[in-house]
């Protein structure tokens, strides 16, 4: 399919909608927002981090993620943040917080399919 085609089928579906731009916006800055809260959480008792701060590391860790394989530069990139003799603690925190999330969407994507 050309891309012309499928820009073409998303016009014609409504997907460019305003109250779609709206409704994925609202999802979006919610998103953020939680990752932000989880980041706070997990981290404090390493370092009480403060909003900005949580902030500063979520995002940078999201934006160098993109351009690397798996999304593994996630965790290079929040690590880089504290010094080395906490990084592996880092490391571990970060991966048990996507373990469990990863599991809490498995459990509800379970219980709510029917």
């Amino acid at each position: 399919m050309k891309f012309i085609d499928f820009y073409t089928k998303m016009i014609n579906f409504g997907v460019f909608s305003s109250k779609n731009i709206i409704f994925v916006l609202f999802f979006t800055i919610i998103n953020h927002f939680l990752e932000i809260k989880k980041r706070k959480t997990l981290t404090k008792s390493v370092k009480k981090n403060s909003w900005f701060e949580a902030t500063e590391q979520s995002l940078a860790s999201l934006t160098f993620s993109i351009i690397t394989p798996n999304r593994i530069g996630e965790y290079g990139t929040k690590v880089l943040y504290y010094p080395n003799n906490k990084r592996k603690q880092i490391l571990l925190l970060n991966f048990a917080g996507n373990f469990y999330q990863l599991a809490i969407t498995i459990i509800l994507g379970m219980t709510l399919r029917e």
